[in-house]
């Protein structure tokens, strides 16, 4: 679950994974649903429903995708200015804030994105791919892959962590990366 709060408003955005478009079972109504044109000839792999309050339910949205399967945490979404961005599979969707109007939606990795930090006038999206640099605009500025997906499976060290002047990585292997925000590598190490 991710919590946070825009002005007035809370934002609360949770898994809906026993969510189907067009179902009359669904446990909420969504007042929007948003899809990449892309997607829509596939079953919807993830689903993350957003709700917005404001003394009482204000509106609603619910963002489908297909692509690796992504769940709701702490990281997985950023308020910036009016914009609130989550990542869901391998998209990033930009909803504008409080009414849930969509921006835009990009794919961030061709497998999966992790989470999503802003930093300066752009983000940075952990994908289990690559790590992007995207502009407000949703238009990829720079993204590093390495010898193999930045997943640890054996949880020792952190996989991705941002520094002041660089990124802090881990692939599968237990290869360690420094990355500049310029999307060039400082080193990489085992």
């Amino acid at each position: 679950m991710y919590n946070s709060i825009f002005k007035r408003y809370h934002i609360e955005i949770i898994n809906e994974a026993e969510y189907f478009v067009g179902s009359s079972d669904n446990s909420f109504k969504y007042d929007l649903i948003y899809q990449d044109s892309e997607d829509v000839i596939y079953a919807p792999i993830s689903k993350h429903g957003i709700k917005v309050d404001k003394d009482g339910l204000y509106r609603s949205a619910i963002i489908l995708a297909t692509g690796g399967a992504t769940g709701v945490n702490e990281h997985s979404a950023v308020i910036d200015d009016e914009n609130l961005l989550v990542c869901c599979c391998n998209k990033v969707f930009s909803l504008r804030l409080p009414d849930l109007e969509l921006n835009w939606i990009m794919e961030a990795d061709m497998a999966t994105c992790f989470s999503i930090y802003q930093y300066k006038d752009s983000y940075i999206i952990h994908g289990e791919l690559s790590i992007s640099r995207i502009s407000r605009d949703g238009k990829i500025e720079w993204q590093q892959s390495a010898r193999d997906i930045f997943v640890n499976i054996d949880n020792v060290g952190n996989t991705f962590k941002m520094h002041d002047d660089y990124i802090e990585l881990m692939d599968w292997g237990g290869f360690r990366y420094k990355l500049f925000y310029d999307g060039s590598i400082i080193d990489d190490e085992l």
